[in-house]
Order: structure tokens, then C-alpha cells, then sequence
């Protein structure tokens, strides 16, 4: 696939997940199986995005295939997708705790998809209303599909309205740093400068573990 190509479709999957449309979700479901990682990477973190708007059983079944990708960044924006999905998730549950116990996977992955199975499994217990949880900000009582959602973006518990006070902003700053991911380390990791990339292969090669760009 050309670099144009790849940028254009890159590009496309980033503005869908932005915005806010669940009617976007087949188009981002076709970006899925783009020949780039980068662009599948993208489009399963545009659906992540799209909880809430899209349709939660159609997005989990699309993603839920995505665990199984061959580069480790498009698996591990899966996961965060998936986790966005709280309880419609479930059906992933299985894969899920196999990745996060699997000693070949990368670690950031066994980590994301051990938090993943952490958020959903909380958020069936908050639908069960056997577990009560409330917004940080305002204290109102949030249901298990607030939950999921604000855990996957801010990882903390915020209820509908004061997560739209704050995704903007967020969103914004979140955009540039995943298009300026552009350089693959040796390792298949996307950085953001020829700098990381010659730190990342020096890591790689002398087996340090690492977690680029980190987030809990």
C-alpha cells in the first residue's frame, strides 16, 4: 500500500472516531482488514471512541477478531476498545484473560488486556447492581455503560455529562500525538521521531522492556 494511500485511510479512521457518529462504524469496520497496521490500529481505536454512539453488539463483534492480529499495537488498541464496551464485551471475556496470561504476548498487552477484563467484569457487576459507583466529579450515580466508557478514556468514573465537559479537550491533544506516530521501530512499534526509534531498537536489542507512550 502506498504512503499516500496509507495516510489518506489513516487520516480517514482518526476523523471518523472523532466524530462521534455511530453510523461511521461499518466504514471503520472495513478499515480493520486495511493491508497497514496503522490503519487497522486506528480504526479499532475510532471504534473505541464510538461507544456510547454505535451499535455495541456490532463493534464487539468486529473487534473481538482483532485480538487475534498479527501486529501487537492493533491487538492492544483492540483491547482498549473492547474495554470501552463495559458489559456488551463479555463475549470477549475469554480471549481476553488468555492474552493477559499469555508469557508470548508483549507485556503492555498482557497489562491492557488484564485491565480490560478488570473494566468489564466491574461494569457486569454494576448492571447486576451488586457493585455501586459514582461520577468523581459530580457524585451522581453512573450506570455500567458510563463506566466502561470513562475507565477506557480517562480511567476514572465520570457520568455522561461531565465526560463530554471534559473529552474534548483531551480528544484535541490525543489526535496529534497518534498522527505523529508515523516511524516503526524494529521492533514494530509506531513512534514518533527517528530519535525514538534508534532508543526503541537499542532497547529491543538489549531485551529492556518498555512501554512507549504509557498509559494506565
Amino acid at each position: 500500500m502506498h504512503r499516500e494511500q496509507v495516510v489518506k485511510l489513516r487520516d480517514r479512521a482518526v476523523a471518523l472516531g472523532n466524530g462521534g457518529d455511530g453510523a461511521a462504524l461499518p466504514e471503520l469496520v472495513g478499515l480493520l482488514a486495511a493491508a497497514a497496521a496503522e490503519v487497522r490500529r486506528l480504526a479499532a481505536s475510532a471504534i473505541g471512541k464510538l461507544s456510547g454512539f454505535a451499535d455495541s453488539a456490532e463493534a464487539v463483534s468486529a473487534l473481538h477478531p482483532v485480538l487475534r492480529d498479527p501486529h501487537p499495537q492493533v491487538r492492544q488498541y483492540a483491547v482498549k476498545a473492547l474495554k470501552a464496551y463495559g458489559t456488551s464485551a463479555q463475549s470477549a471475556l475469554h480471549d481476553l484473560r488468555d492474552m493477559a496470561e499469555n508469557p508470548a504476548e508483549k507485556p503492555y498487552n498482557q497489562r491492557d488486556a488484564k485491565l480490560a477484563v478488570e473494566v468489564i467484569e466491574e461494569a457486569l457487576r454494576i448492571e447486576e447492581k451488586s457493585a455501586v459507583r459514582s461520577c468523581q466529579r459530580c457524585g451522581v450515580r453512573i450506570d455500567a455503560d458510563e463506566y466502561a466508557r470513562s475507565q477506557k478514556a480517562f480511567q476514572r468514573d465520570f457520568c455522561d455529562r461531565c465526560f463530554d465537559s471534559v473529552y474534548m479537550e483531551r480528544r484535541n491533544w490525543d489526535t496529534k500525538v497518534e498522527l505523529n506516530k508515523e516511524i516503526r521501530a524494529p521492533d514494530g512499534t509506531f513512534v514518533q521521531s527517528d530519535g525514538e526509534r534508534r532508543i526503541a531498537g537499542w532497547l529491543s536489542r538489549n531485551n529492556i522492556r518498555y512501554r512507549y507512550d504509557e498509559r494506565m
